[in-house]
């Protein structure tokens, strides 16, 4: 098996798992939980164009490794990048490449500063942050054919972007301050609820 380790800068995170191991399907015992992430390189930037530049060498590299003199048979859809604007795409990752990455072991979630690890009821990263991330992409030929997927290694918040892929985060104005109210809801008996 060939590998490379590849760090990515200013990158968004789309539904992560980064404190909790979950299964894809629920309903199939068989499948293994996993940390997880999916994650978007814009592909109009010059840091996103270098980013993109430094996947597709590594899996290149892999696949010469991997399959030498025969590295060009890695069909497209057996690598872990994808255009965010082509047809099958999800919408959140239009004008990007994106790319899932998993792990069976913890991820490292780190602050800004990496000697902070981040924990999970920290509440950070959500999904459509900003973060570096570090990945071990590896190759594999088994029974589903030749390919190369992305290893979760470590994640590092960077800053807070515009939610994506779950629901919206209120933060405190989504409420009155009622701290002061001794006003009391319902009689506890359930006699006054609307069903």
């Amino acid at each position: 098996m060939a590998n490379a380790s590849v760090k990515l800068k200013n990158v968004r995170i789309v539904w992560p798992s980064l404190f909790q191991a979950r299964k894809v399907d629920q309903n199939n015992p068989a499948e293994e939980a996993k940390y997880s992430a999916s994650f978007l390189i814009p592909k109009d930037t010059d840091e996103g164009k270098a980013a993109i530049a430094a996947m597709r060498d590594a899996i290149k590299s892999i696949a010469a490794a991997a399959w030498p003199g025969d590295a060009k048979a890695l069909k497209s859809d057996k690598q872990p990048m994808r255009d965010g604007d082509s047809e099958d795409a999800p919408n959140w990752a239009k004008g990007c490449v994106y790319f899932r990455a998993k792990a069976k072991r913890a991820p490292g979630v780190f602050d800004t500063n990496p000697k902070n690890r981040i924990e999970e009821h920290d509440g950070r990263p959500q999904g459509g942050d900003f973060v570096n991330v570090a990945l071990g992409l590896f190759s594999y030929d088994g029974k589903f054919g030749k390919g190369v997927s992305a290893g979760l290694d470590a994640v590092q918040f960077v800053a807070s972007g515009e939610p994506i892929g779950g629901a919206p985060r209120a933060g405190s104005d989504a409420f009155d301050d009622i701290s002061g109210s001794s006003t009391a809801v319902g009689s506890g008996d359930g006699a006054d609820l609307p069903f």
